[in-house]
């Protein structure tokens, strides 16, 4: 596996993306959020692990992908799961989350969950490096290892308004 070279000015780039755009994508999602006592529980651990608000934003947009992707029964097929989520992907990033799209369960954000959807990030982040996942499973302990050892995925974060409490 050979990783592109680690490049802080474009890393931080793409933190600022991420700020950017995910919070106008799930509107919706992100306000129910900050006013469950349930998920303020999930983000102080989350912060215990060295969670920075763009990873809680990251993990809670793959969470809401993955609900809706099941939701819509694209999850049985794999080629219907990546048509439906590059659909849902391009109409998040352009219109946003709206209030006809159903609500995902506060509950699908649990603490175990959260660290699904950041793995998931994770290993998405790691193939656009130029990793290569074949089919078999991986020790996602070690993909964040890696994240962090070669690109400081857990360290690097912006200046942004607090987005969680």
């Amino acid at each position: 596996m050979s990783l592109e070279q680690f490049n802080e000015e474009r890393e931080l780039e793409a933190i600022k993306r991420r700020y950017d755009l995910i919070p106008r994508s799930i509107s919706y999602t992100l306000v129910r959020l900050r006013e469950s006592t349930e998920f303020a529980d999930v983000v102080k651990r989350l912060r215990v692990d060295k969670w920075k608000d763009w990873h809680i934003l990251l993990a809670i947009h793959n969470g809401f992908l993955n609900w809706h992707i099941k939701l819509n029964g694209a999850d049985k097929d794999a080629e219907k799961a990546n048509a439906f989520t590059e659909m849902l992907v391009k109409r998040l990033w352009e219109v946003g989350e709206t209030a006809e799209d159903l609500p995902v369960s506060i509950e699908y954000f649990s603490y175990d969950s959260m660290n699904n959807w950041l793995n998931i990030g994770i290993m998405h982040y790691l193939q656009q490096k130029g990793a290569e996942f074949g089919s078999r499973g991986y020790d996602l302990n070690k993909t964040r290892k890696i994240a962090e050892q070669k690109f400081k995925y857990l360290a690097l974060d912006i200046e942004h308004s607090p987005l969680f409490e």
